[in-house]
């Protein structure tokens, strides 16, 4: 039920980052990040599938953290399709990116998820043992 994502899967794996971030990806930008995870060291992206279609999508990648000499497992990505919700598939995924965690030799998972997203998924990830620890704070650059 959960595998590697191939490029076959690009339509559901756009429908999905738009359940996501309420967005539709344009086809090269989806293009752009596929190309940019598979040739990546670290990332990986996962589907769920179900009867031959993708109804959830996780996104993990291995963090070094050099002042700790630790590593964690991130969730990077996690979403599934509004149809499948509250079927026991998010668990599903989490579960997955945590054994992965185990693979590696993480000292744990982690994830980001931004504000507004309170309830429900902020109250799921507690639901798994989750805790809450900091802010995360972001200063883009300015690009020509």
């Amino acid at each position: 039920m959960i595998r590697e994502f191939e490029y076959k899967d690009k339509p559901d794996i756009r429908r999905l980052f738009a359940v996501l971030t309420g967005e539709m990806l344009s086809e090269s930008d989806l293009m752009n990040r596929l190309d940019f995870i598979k040739n990546s060291p670290v990332d990986s992206l996962y589907v769920y599938y179900l009867d031959g279609k993708v109804i959830g999508l996780l996104g993990f990648r291995i963090r070094e953290n050099p002042e700790e000499y630790s590593r964690y497992g991130e969730i990077s990505v996690i979403v599934v399709d509004s149809d499948y919700q509250k079927q026991g598939i998010g668990r599903s995924l989490m579960d997955f990116a945590e054994r992965l965690s185990e693979k590696f030799n993480c000292k744990g998972t982690w994830l980001v998820s931004g504000f507004g997203r309170e309830s429900p998924a902020h109250e799921f990830y507690k639901s798994l043992g989750y805790i809450p620890t900091g802010y995360r704070f972001v200063k883009s650059m300015a690009h020509d």
